[in-house]
């Protein structure tokens, strides 16, 4: 799950922090929320959680992780992987594509690594494409 500023758990907190949260819908169905200091205008984090963003820290964005048990998920695995990554390839590139290009590899006795570093050069060059000068951090 992503953890956007719109999600009804997320923003409960940040709304109990103080946080400004300014949320659009678009035509499309689309939601984008941002995280701001209140009456600044910034930061503008497009996320309620983050390991950086110390600014918003009193605001409620916080670093503390969702954690899920999947024990048995994990032991049932015939070559199990982990993915962590950034909003910058999760809003090029879906989970289900990336597990099943990473799983492939895997399953074929090819470089993961390797897989998982041309999907983040995949990504950059969508960001590219679709904003032409502007990439997101894509980790």
């Amino acid at each position: 799950e992503e953890h956007k500023a719109h999600d009804p758990v997320e923003a409960e907190r940040l709304k109990e922090a103080g946080a400004q949260v300014i949320t659009k819908r678009y035509d499309d169905g689309e939601m984008v929320s941002r995280v701001f200091i209140p009456k600044t205008g910034a930061p503008g984090l497009a996320m309620s959680r983050s390991l950086g963003d110390g600014g918003l820290k009193k605001y409620g964005v916080t670093a503390e992780p969702e954690v899920q048990e999947i024990s048995g998920h994990w032991r049932d695995c015939a070559a199990p992987i982990i993915v962590l990554a950034s909003d910058g390839l999760w809003d090029t590139i879906s989970v289900e594509e990336t597990v099943t290009a990473l799983a492939a590899r895997s399953r074929s006795g090819l470089d993961v690594q390797l897989g998982a570093e041309a999907l983040l050069r995949r990504s950059q060059r969508l960001w590219i494409e679709a904003e032409a000068d502007y990439c997101d951090d894509v980790t």
